[in-house]
Order: C-alpha cells, then structure tokens, then sequence
C-alpha cells in the first residue's frame, strides 16, 4: 500500500527532473575572469549572429527573423509571417533586399518558416 502511494510521488520527481537543461547546472560566474571569458566568448559570436539576422517586411508592418539553412530558410514568429505562401520581403544585415515567400507556420508555438 506504501508503494502505491509513494510511486506517484517518485514518478513526479523523476519527471521534474528528467525537464532540467544541463545550463540550469552551470555555476553563476564568481569572477572578473569569469565575466571576461562571458565576454569574450560573446563578442566572437556576435558578427555571425548579426549576419543572421533579418528583417522581414510584410505589407502590415515588419518583425525579425534568423536564416538557419545555407538554402535560405528563415525562421520567425507565426504572428510576423501571418500566412502560408504568402510573399514578404526579407532585408539583410547590409540593407539587400530579397524577395522571400511564407511556407508555413504554426500559431501555438509561434513559429514560422520562410524561404529566400
């Protein structure tokens, strides 16, 4: 009987755990080194990210995006794409314009694809 009611307690902690992201173990930095070596590690990541990153224009207004294939797709917000098969046009970093079409989207995650 004691088993029945500690199974559910013990399965409910196994899964709160099975839940945690390994950053979640990381140690707060405690140095000036620590937020150095931070530091430095962003400022090397930073230009590839900025490349990246798009602005979408839609007829409606304009929101953000990241390009995540070398083909051209671009990952964004459902509630900027909108629509399926929709065109929008996608600014890069150095201000080139590139005509671009919605492919899809899911509006419970938020989430949609375009491609250049």
């Amino acid at each position: 009987m004691k088993f029945l009611l500690l199974f559910p307690l013990l399965a409910a902690g196994a899964l709160a755990q099975s839940g945690r992201l390994p950053i979640n173990d990381l140690k707060a930095p405690q140095t000036r080194q620590d937020l150095e070596a931070i530091q430095k590690a962003l400022s090397e990541s930073l230009p590839g990210a900025r490349a990246a990153t798009v602005c979408i224009e839609i007829k409606d207004g304009s929101g953000s995006g990241v390009i995540v294939s070398p083909d051209g797709l671009v990952l964004t917000a459902a509630h900027v794409a909108t629509a399926v098969k929709k065109n929008v046009t996608v600014v890069m970093e150095d201000g080139t314009k590139l005509k671009a079409r919605t492919l899809g989207l899911v509006a419970g995650t938020d989430a949609a694809m375009i491609q250049i």
